[in-house]
């Protein structure tokens, strides 16, 4: 990941991978909905001692689906948030 996208991985961390064809009715929006509880929850400290998760998403949806696009959206901009905040990194 390093070498093609430029994204470190701690290679001792949980590996929390998603891979399938993006659909509004699997879980891959409640999983992203569970990393903003877990994020939040580590900055305002009342989750403490986590362990370090690597979250992996591989997702792609039909061209006219725009759900599913607008939900590959958001998880691209938890990721962003996430990666930039130096504190839960």
């Amino acid at each position: 990941m390093k070498s093609k996208d430029g994204i470190e991985v701690d290679t001792n961390s949980i590996f929390d991978i998603q891979i399938k064809r993006l659909h509004e009715y699997k879980r891959q929006l409640l999983n992203a909905f569970s990393i903003l509880y877990i994020y939040f929850g580590i900055k305002d400290g009342s989750i403490k001692n986590f362990y370090p998760t690597t979250f992996i998403f591989g997702a792609k949806s039909a061209p006219g689906y725009m759900r599913a696009k607008a939900i590959i959206k958001y998880i691209n901009e938890i990721g962003r948030l996430i990666n930039a905040d130096e504190e839960v990194n």
